[in-house]
């Protein structure tokens, strides 16, 4: 990780943790890598992924502009969408028709209404704004990863975390059945690497297909991945890492944290009475 960031000339986070999720997400300080995610993917994917996650915090990109800009959309959409305690407290008093206070509010409330109306277009503007911004962001993320690991990689990595999204869902539901018949599984990393091996090559072009004909919604914070596709082939980048060795092979013990993080899974959805003993080794 610290390599990769000092590749980049990015802050190398300070605390790297994981979990048990098929994600990856970084700040400046903690780096939070799922074990599942790790377990199906290759070194280089891993990398490419990081320095994604770098790329979002790198000096001179978009995300510090973005940030300050959607935090003043977010103040615009309160205060022509939201009351406050005095827009409350004035129709309160004018819909009352025992108040006699409420007949002179009318043109307060009027005043109000009006200014509710003129903030439409700030607020319209500065979400636009700020979601140019932010996919600005992503892009320039996409570019650390695709300088890293190269244009290719960083396509079939797209289309690999849409199978491992599909087969983990799958995971998540087995559990439910497995819960209640005792057959637990005891490292779900491993489980979800096999649960991917038997997905026909058929249906994982199916969902690949997904991923190259999806647009850009108005007001989106993350481009479109057909648009982020499309991007990554325009840099044609061979990248300056490659390596097919799985990512597990970046961790001493994998498999004794996976099933330590599977436990500690397992206690926090499920809950007790749970027995360590009865889970099924995963084969």
């Amino acid at each position: 990780v610290e390599k990769i960031a000092a590749t980049l000339g990015a802050e190398s986070p300070s605390l790297i943790d994981v979990d048990n999720n098929t994600s990856l997400h970084g700040s400046r300080t903690r780096l939070l890598l799922g074990l599942p995610l790790v377990a199906t993917c290759t070194a280089q994917d891993l990398a490419g992924m990081i320095a994604h996650e770098c790329g979002r915090h790198l000096k001179g990109n978009a995300a510090g502009t973005a940030g300050f800009v959607r935090r003043v959309s977010t103040f615009f959409f309160r205060a022509a969408k939201e009351r406050d305690a005095w827009d409350e407290a004035v129709y309160a008093a004018t819909a009352s028709r025992r108040s006699s206070v409420g007949k002179f509010l009318w043109p307060i409330r009027a005043l109000f209404m009006l200014v509710k109306v003129l903030l439409w277009p700030l607020m319209y503007f500065s979400q636009l704004f700020s979601g140019l911004l932010l996919q600005k962001t992503e892009y320039d993320a996409d570019l650390c990863q695709i300088r890293l690991v190269g244009s290719s990689s960083f396509e079939a990595t797209f289309r690999t975390l849409r199978v491992i999204d599909f087969a983990w869902k799958q995971v998540q539901a087995d559990i439910v059945f497995q819960h209640k018949e005792n057959q637990l599984p005891d490292n779900l990393p491993r489980q979800l690497e096999s649960a991917i091996a038997q997905i026909p090559e058929e249906f994982r072009a199916t969902l690949a297909i997904e991923a190259d004909t999806t647009e850009t919604a108005d007001f989106a914070l993350i481009p479109a991945e057909k648009d982020r596709l499309a991007a990554a082939h325009s840099a044609a980048a061979t990248g300056i890492y490659h390596c097919t060795l799985p990512a597990t092979a970046l961790f001493d013990d994998f498999d004794s944290l996976a099933k330590d993080v599977t436990w500690e899974y397992y206690l926090v959805e499920l809950g007790p009475p749970l027995e360590r003993r009865f889970l099924q080794p995963v084969v």
